[in-house]
This record gives structure tokens, C-alpha cells and sequence, in this order.
């Protein structure tokens, strides 16, 4: 099955969207075809990769929020596909409009609220080998609705303490929904906006792996004006720098991610 991973964090501006365009942009470059999710109401992944790609208002372009108002398993309303614009080739996106901000209140009041994308991504996910999730600043039922989808959850870590603790915050979720569901999400922690040398990013991640061991990566994404400035462009840094320190880091990231997915690490791949 295909891997599903969602990108979360409970705090803002911990480098959520920038990890899930790049990584999406990256297991494309390496030859697969990519579904990347933008269940952000802010729709900044969206943004960022396709704002130039996007239908206009009025081209009758299904939005994702019509489609996690339905559930496939009835047959009706319209299905994820209906959704999905290209990026590039191998590269698909769905989601990212402002109509996902009232999708909170509606999926409370309906069956399975926290099952809809899980159902869509069963009945239509096979159309990509990878589909990455990126989520909101919260832990609504938008970011619940991809930790059921997802088989794995990849965890953004910057050295911040309240990035910390949104990501402690983030690790008890999980368990909840597993002990609610029976649905379990490995959880993968990844430093990211490492300063080289930094004394408080030391700190933070000497206590990040106490508490998650394993689970931590071995592998940063350091702090870097040149995400920034592809993102100005709306493009990415492989776009602008690939030959970059930044651009390497992220294809260390996705790789090492494939070869635990796929078996090479001693795992199933997550789905």
C-alpha cells in the first residue's frame, strides 16, 4: 500500500507547509507519483506550489471540503480525484481553500467525522505511490481526520521549547486516537530550523531524544534564507538552488524516509 504521511505540529510557524512542499517536490524528483494534501484553511501549500495552476471561481472545480462532507462508502458526493489539480508531472494537490475552515463545525455534527479522508484515501489513493498530508496548527478534527489517514506522522522540531511541547502534546493525541480507534500512527520527530553551533538547539534535542529515543531522525534541515526565498517565487528550493546544502538535506530526508518505508529499515511501509 501506498505510504501516507502527515505532516503536524501543534504550534505555528514550525515549518510544516515548507517540510511537506519540499518532501513532496523531493519523492517526486526521485520518481514517484505524489499526492500532496493541503488540509490547511490557509492554503499555503497550496499557494506555494500551484497558485498559478489554480482553477478560477468559476470553473466549477470540486474543493476538498465538498468532498470530506461525503463519505465514498455511500456512493455519493463527489470523490477525491474530483479534487486534485496537477503540479507537474507525477506531482498532484488537493486542498488549501478557505471553505476547509468551516469543515471543523461540519464534520462534528456527522458519523465518522474522523474517518473521511482515511475513506477517500482507501477508495482512491491508489492513484500515488506517496500522499503527504499537511495540517493546521491545531489539533482539531482537520489534523485528527490525517493522523487516522496517515500511517505515519512526521513531527517538524524546531529549537523552541513551546515547539516542544506542542509536540509532546502532539505524541499524547496520537496515543488517544489509537486507544479511541484501534488506528496507530508511528510518530517520526525531525529538528528542522537547526542553527549550526546553536547552544539552545543542543538543549532541545538532547531532551528530544530522552524522550523519543528512536523515533528522533538522525537528520536535520538547518536553517535557511534560501527556503524563504524560493517560497517569494513560489517555487521550491530545488527550483531555485538545487545544488544547495538545504535542497541535499531535504533528498537525505525523503530517502532515508522511502528506505524505512519500504522494508529496507526493517518496516512495512505505513498506510
Amino acid at each position: 500500500m501506498e505510504p501516507i504521511v502527515a505532516i503536524a505540529q501543534q504550534k505555528g510557524g514550525c515549518g510544516k507547509t515548507t517540510l511537506a512542499t519540499h518532501l513532496a517536490w523531493a519523492f517526486t524528483a526521485a520518481g514517484h507519483a505524489v499526492l500532496l494534501v493541503d488540509l490547511d484553511p490557509q492554503g499555503h501549500a497550496r499557494r506555494w506550489l500551484a497558485l498559478s495552476n489554480a482553477p478560477s471561481p468559476s470553473s466549477g472545480k470540486v474543493e476538498l471540503a465538498d468532498v470530506l462532507a461525503h463519505t465514498p462508502l455511500t456512493g455519493q458526493g463527489p470523490g477525491l480525484g474530483q479534487a486534485v489539480m496537477p503540479v507537474q508531472p507525477g506531482l498532484d494537490l488537493a486542498g488549501g481553500e478557505i471553505s476547509l475552515a468551516g469543515m471543523e463545525l461540519h464534520l462534528a455534527r456527522l458519523p465518522g467525522r474522523v474517518e473521511r479522508l482515511a475513506e477517500h484515501l482507501a477508495d482512491d489513493g491508489h492513484r500515488w505511490e506517496v500522499v503527504i498530508i499537511d495540517t493546521p496548527p491545531s489539533l482539531g478534527l482537520l489534523t485528527i481526520n490525517a493522523l487516522v489517514a496517515a500511517g505515519a506522522c512526521l513531527v517538524p522540531l524546531p529549537p523552541d521549547p513551546f515547539a516542544l511541547h506542542g509536540a509532546r502534546r502532539l505524541a499524547a493525541t496520537a496515543v488517544e486516537i489509537e486507544e479511541q480507534t484501534g488506528h496507530h500512527t508511528e510518530l517520526r520527530f525531525l529538528p528542522v530550523m537547526s542553527r549550526r553551533g546553536g547552544r539552545l538547539t543542543r538543549e532541545l534535542l538532547a531532551e528530544a531524544e530522552k524522550r523519543w529515543g528512536s523515533m528522533l531522525l538522525p537528520l536535520r534541515l538547518h536553517r535557511s534564507v534560501l527556503f524563504d526565498r524560493a517560497a517569494a517565487r513560489g517555487k521550491v528550493v530545488a527550483q531555485t538552488a538545487p545544488r544547495s546544502q538545504p535542497w541535499q538535506e531535504v533528498m537525505a530526508v525523503a530517502d532515508l524516509l522511502w528506505r524505512q518505508w519500504t522494508g529496507s529499515g526493517g518496516r512495512e511501509p505505513p498506510a
